[in-house]
């Protein structure tokens, strides 16, 4: 890990499909809390595999360059819409009182951090 990397932008769309044929691949409107939690899961492993004091990186943002979608998608409850998430990485502490790194989801990205506000929307 860089050690002054501050963001992380992932320009790559997610792609998604279940191996359950009754299923075929994956609705953002049709599943929207399975992407939420999906998301949300995968943006918790990213922050977790560059742990420490060294890490500087306290941006997450999945931002496709282009959107493949044809129709409009609903937001989910922490604001998102598919195939766009931003997180800011936060910590927990557990039943054990054990430190967690997290991953906590941000409606307004540029709001919280104005000074990234161009990498977070354009490239």
């Amino acid at each position: 890990m860089h050690p002054t990397l501050r963001a992380f932008r992932i320009l790559n769309p997610p792609k998604v499909s279940f191996d359950d044929d009754d299923y075929g691949e994956c609705n953002p409107n049709e599943h929207r809390a399975f992407c939420q939690i999906l998301m949300q899961d995968y943006a918790n492993k990213i922050f977790r595999h560059m742990p420490g004091p060294a890490s500087k990186l306290k941006v997450l943002s999945i931002k496709p360059i282009t959107d493949e979608t044809d129709e409009e998608v609903a937001r989910d409850v922490n604001g998102h819409q598919w195939p766009v998430y931003n997180y800011v990485r936060g910590r927990l502490f557990d039943a054990t009182g054990t430190s967690v790194i997290v991953a906590h989801p941000s409606k307004y990205i540029t709001l919280d951090f104005p000074g990234m506000a161009f990498f977070l929307q354009h490239i």
